[in-house]
């Protein structure tokens, strides 16, 4: 899911809540603190 993206390219967030850090977490943002930007579980991706 997250070949050929950067670790300098940005994303916009439309929303304003995290979800905790977990095992599922495949990407964190730093942006006035860490958070899950991309969960992948299996055959799930958000």
């Amino acid at each position: 899911m997250l070949d050929g993206i950067k670790e300098t390219d940005y994303f916009y967030f439309v929303h304003s809540y995290v979800v905790k850090k977990s095992p599922a977490a495949a990407a964190l943002t730093d942006y006035g603190g860490k958070f899950v930007s991309v969960i992948e579980k299996g055959n799930i991706f958000a």
